[in-house]
This record gives C-alpha cells, structure tokens and sequence, in this order.
C-alpha cells in the first residue's frame, strides 16, 4: 500500500464523529495460516464482546460480520498484514488497509478507532528512495512499510546513466525535501554518481549498501538500524531539553495536555509504557494535530522522564 493511503485512513479515523455504536478496529497477522487468522479474528473478537453492554452487541455483530465478510474476500498478502475498522448502526463506517508489514493479531471494540498500531507502523517503519546502478542500467525505488511502493528502471550506461538516475531521485526529493535515499552500486559509481548530486541530495543520503545480491532486504534492515539510532540520539537529549517547558515535556499527563493544545510536534513513547487506552488516545491526539509519534524501544533517559515525552513546537 501507499503511504499516502494510509495517511488518508489515518486521518479520517482520528477525526471519526462519534456515533451511537462502538467501532470495531480488527487487524489481522498474515504470517499465520489463513484457517488461524479466522480463528483468531473469532477469538478475539468475541473476548472483546463480552465487555460491551448489551444494547451494543447487534451493531457490534454487524461490524465484524462486514469484517469477515471482506477478510474472506480479499486475504491478506503473506508476511503482510491487515487492518479492518468498521461500524454498523445510525453512523456506519468501513475502512480496509492491505498491509506490506506485519501486525499482531488483535480486535478491539470501542468508543473510537484503535490507531495505535498504524500509527506506530509509520512513524517508526522504513520509508526511503533506493538507487540501485548496474552496467547498463539503473533502478529507482521508493520504499515504504516493508515493501517498494513505486519502481522506474532507465536503461542506458556511462554519465548519460547516472543523469537519469540523479533527475528521478531529485523529482522524488521534490515531493518530499526531507525524504531519505539509500544508494546500491559499485565503487567506481558511487563516486561518479554522487559528483553529479547536488550537496542537499547528498546530506540526505543515509548509507551506500554495495551492489550484492538481497539488496533491497539489506537496505531496509540498514534503514530500520538507522531510525532507532536517531531515536536514541533524540532521547539522549532529553534531560536537557527538560529543563525548559518551552522545549519539551515529559510524564502522560504534561504530554497529553500539550497534544490537546497542538502544541506538541513530536511524541516520544517507550514500548510499555503506557496502557493501552492511553497509547491510543496519544496516537488520536497525534493524529489530529500533526505531531509525530515514535516508539522507542530502549531509552534509558525516556523511561526516567516516565516513559513518555514530547518535543514542543517552536511557536507554541
């Protein structure tokens, strides 16, 4: 799937008008038989069910019948995934997102949607360009949540080549300036290639991961190592940021306040840290105001400030 589909989900689910029946936020884990996702979207579902009162309960059946109804249909692809929020009832909502990265199984039943898990998909997933040069051609990938979302292939050889390459990935920068890139190729190119890029191109570029074979799992498992670095790094620096409140702010309650105001531009949540209608609420508030959330897997700094922080906008 696209990015940008996600994105449109994303928003139309944080923004959701209340109704008067629970929405029913289903994801699916691929990597397991198709007979075990029935199962356990049965399982769980019907776990969750049993917390809901009574009045709920036939709209809640609706939903998740629609979500069954469309799992059969369209199965999710292998070692992908799927997420499924639907609602019956006087306000009725159906929404489906094929997964190229994997999820825990889970349903859940509640007031809003459960974003959590999307939200944490993107913000903390691999999201870059990979330019992959051979002798007689070159490959322009644009990579996002596990899987290559858009691919050109030029032929050609020698700076004519390279020039194709270097257009393509400046066209891909152009939608996004801040967008990453990774390159693939031999010495000799490398260095001729990055003569001809300009010196923004180049302060974007993230690592050169050779010309071998698997070259795409290789560059995404280099692209991961790279983003929780850079949480970390961020991290390191809170203490400091700590003590002033127009920089940052730290513990659920400081974190929310700032998200409600749209004050906040980036979450930073340890895994575990918070309950799970907390992490939900703080992807929705995310969600609604802009600010980046991400999930940082161990930060020795982030769980003295209580496990969750966040970054203030500079005008707020």
């Amino acid at each position: 799937m696209h990015l940008s589909e996600m994105n449109e989900c994303l928003r139309r689910l944080a923004t959701l008008a209340s109704g008067g029946s629970p929405v029913l936020s289903a994801y699916v884990d691929s990597r397991i038989a198709p007979a075990a996702q029935l199962y356990g979207l049965n399982l769980h579902y019907y776990a969750a069910r049993t917390q809901m009162p009574k009045a709920a309960k036939a709209a809640s059946d609706e939903a998740f019948s629609v979500v069954m109804n469309y799992h059969k249909a369209n199965p999710p692809q292998p070692d992908g995934g799927l997420a499924l929020f639907a609602r019956a009832g006087s306000s009725p909502m159906f929404c489906a997102l094929p997964l190229s990265a994997p999820v825990e199984m889970a349903v859940s039943l509640r007031v809003g949607p459960a974003i959590y898990s999307l939200t944490e998909l993107r913000d903390n997933y691999d999201r870059f360009v990979l330019v992959e040069l051979q002798t007689n051609g070159a490959t322009v990938s644009v990579v996002e949540l596990g899987g290559v979302t858009r691919k050109r292939i030029y032929q050609g050889s020698g700076l004519p080549l390279l020039r194709k390459a270097a257009r393509a990935l400046d066209k891909l920068r152009a939608e996004d300036p801040a967008r990453r890139w990774m390159l693939a190729a031999s010495r000799e190119q490398t260095d001729a290639f990055e003569a001809i890029l300009t010196e923004d191109a180049l302060d974007t570029l993230i690592d050169e991961v050779g010309d071998e074979e698997g070259i795409l799992p290789r560059a995404i498992r280099r692209f991961l190592t790279f983003e929780e670095a850079e949480d970390q790094a961020v991290a390191r620096l809170l203490p400091r940021q700590l003590t002033d409140r127009r920089l940052a702010r730290a513990g659920w309650a400081d974190v929310r306040s700032t998200l409600q105001q749209g004050a906040a531009s980036r979450v930073l949540l340890s895994a575990g840290a918070l309950e799970s209608e907390a992490r939900e609420e703080a992807a929705l508030l995310a969600e609604r105001t802009g600010a980046r959330l991400e999930v940082v897997a161990q930060s020795r700094e982030l769980m003295a400030a209580g496990g969750v922080a966040c970054l203030v906008r500079p005008w707020a």
